[in-house]
């Protein structure tokens, strides 16, 4: 997986700790991918991988463009 930087608002933030996913564990899948995929129900691009504590994770985002991504968002599998 390239390095991509990640667009963060208060919304995207929200989103994920109402999930119990944290920014970090967000930045942790993204950086240590498992699974490239793309989300059934939206069509946007996902990962499955890892956070360094060993959560398994689905994320979702959006890629901006060729090296920013804005989460959608994660939550366990």
């Amino acid at each position: 997986m390239p390095f991509y930087y990640i667009k963060w608002s208060q919304k995207r933030i929200r989103h994920l700790e109402e999930n119990g996913v944290t920014p970090n564990e967000f930045a942790e899948v993204i950086a240590s991918t498992e699974k490239e995929t793309t989300s059934r129900s939206s069509g946007r691009p996902a990962i499955l991988g890892y956070t360094r504590s060993g959560r398994r994770l689905f994320v979702v985002f959006d890629k901006l463009d060729q090296s920013t991504i804005e989460p959608i968002t994660a939550y366990d599998v």
